[in-house]
């Protein structure tokens, strides 16, 4: 599996966790918040990765 999958399976595990602990705390409690965090932070690392690959594809073919 490559990086960047790795990347989406972690990212889809998180947002199943996030979708539970919804089921189980209110939007604001803590646990969601941080949780939400969590996913938001690995979504920013996969923006990134996806813009990096892309450069590097850019320069290369020039």
């Amino acid at each position: 599996m490559d990086e960047y999958q790795t990347l989406i399976t972690k990212f889809e595990l998180l947002r199943h966790e996030l979708n539970l602990l919804n089921e189980s705390y209110p939007l604001e409690s803590q646990e969601v918040i941080t949780k939400s965090q969590e996913l938001d932070r690995l979504h920013n690392e996969i923006e990134a990765y996806k813009k990096n690959r892309h450069t590097k594809r850019v320069s290369s073919s020039n």
